[in-house]
C-alpha cells in the first residue's frame, strides 16, 4: 500500500536503530488488516496476520486515513477523525518522531 511506503521513505534509520514497535492498522470500513513494523531503522507493513500482540492498534475508516496522510496524524488528530486507538498510544507519536520532514525542494525529476 503506496500510503505506507512514502512514511518508510521518510525513517530516520541511524537516529531509531534501538526503537521497536508494532502497530496494528485496521480499516474498519474495508476490513482490511496491515501491520506496521520498526525494527533496526526500517519501517516495513505486512497485511499478514500475526500471533504476537502489537503495541498499539488503531480502527479507522479508509478516507479519514487518507485525510489524515496528509497532515501529522497524531492521536489526537485520529481520535477526532473518529479512529479508536489501544494499547499503547505512545507507540504511534514514536513511530512519527522517527520520521524525517519531507524535504520541499526535492527534485523528483531534474533534466
Amino acid at each position: 500500500m503506496q500510503l505506507f511506503d512514502a512514511p518508510a521513505l521518510r525513517v530516520n534509520a541511524p537516529g531509531c536503530w534501538d526503537e521497536r514497535l508494532t502497530i496494528d492498522l485496521v480499516l474498519t470500513d474495508t476490513e482490511e488488516q496491515y501491520r506496521l513494523q520498526l525494527r533496526n531503522g526500517v519501517l516495513t507493513y505486512t497485511s499478514a496476520l500475526q500471533d504476537a500482540a502489537p503495541d498499539a492498534t488503531i480502527r479507522v475508516t479508509t478516507p479519514a486515513l487518507q485525510a489524515l496522510a496528509s497532515t501529522a496524524a497524531t492521536p489526537d488528530h485520529l481520535r477526532h477523525a473518529g479512529a479508536q486507538i489501544e494499547g499503547d498510544p505512545s507507540a504511534l507519536q514514536r513511530l512519527l518522531m522517527t520520521l524525517d520532514a519531507p524535504h520541499p525542494n526535492f527534485a523528483i525529476v531534474t533534466p
